[in-house]
């Protein structure tokens, strides 16, 4: 399985190439999608990821919330809810193909 890993991306996710994902199996983002610390002001660039992220064409999406994204912690935008090809982990673990 190969497996990309990206962090700290602070709004510039649409800066990655389409070829970023090519053959890839799983990525994970392992927080900080956003800017801002505030919560409420975070909102609408951890939507405009989470859209983003939607629509990745890899099998498997895993996220994890950094202190960045706020308003994922504190329950204003629901990962799951709404982006049904994101797993999203807090406090938790998953097993994928016995990973």
């Amino acid at each position: 399985m190969k497996i990309l890993m990206i962090s700290d991306t602070h709004t510039m996710h649409l800066d990655f190439p389409a070829s970023t994902f090519t053959d890839i199996d799983m990525i994970i983002h392992c927080g900080d999608m956003s800017n801002t610390f505030s919560p409420v002001l975070n909102v609408n660039e951890v939507v405009s990821f989470l859209n983003w992220y939607d629509d990745i064409p890899v099998k498997y999406k895993l996220l994890v919330a950094g202190n960045h994204d706020g308003s994922i912690y504190h329950k204003l935008v629901r990962p799951n809810e709404y982006h049904k090809t994101i797993i999203y982990l807090e406090h938790e673990e998953v097993v994928i193909e016995g990973i």
